[in-house]
């Protein structure tokens, strides 16, 4: 994970973490902590959901492409975080719901 996170560091502005859901991942905060030593900010999530909605309003906001990187198996809750809150950002005009829980 560490040559990796060196490489995304390469052209990130910021980057998101979240732990999977398996028992030998690494977690969201010492995944978070590494993408920091490296110079990148950095936010770590305890849930998909929360981690893709700061993404998109932190990307929209400051006018950056957003890439969602990681495990297949958290492909269909990407997904669907982005679906949930695809309408509200539209209309809303709230920027408040960028926290991390």
């Amino acid at each position: 994970y560490n040559y990796m996170a060196k490489t995304i560091s390469s052209v990130a502005d910021c980057v998101y973490t979240v732990t999977p859901d398996n028992s030998r991942a690494l977690s969201s905060e010492e995944y978070s902590k590494v993408y920091e030593s490296l110079g990148v900010p950095s936010k770590s999530f305890k849930n998909v959901k929360s981690a893709v909605e700061c993404a998109i309003f932190e990307a929209k906001r400051n006018g950056k492409a957003l890439f969602c990187l990681g495990s297949l198996y958290m492909y269909n809750e990407v997904v669907t975080a982005i679906k949930k809150i695809e309408k509200w950002l539209i209309f809303s005009k709230n920027n408040n719901f960028c926290k991390n829980p």
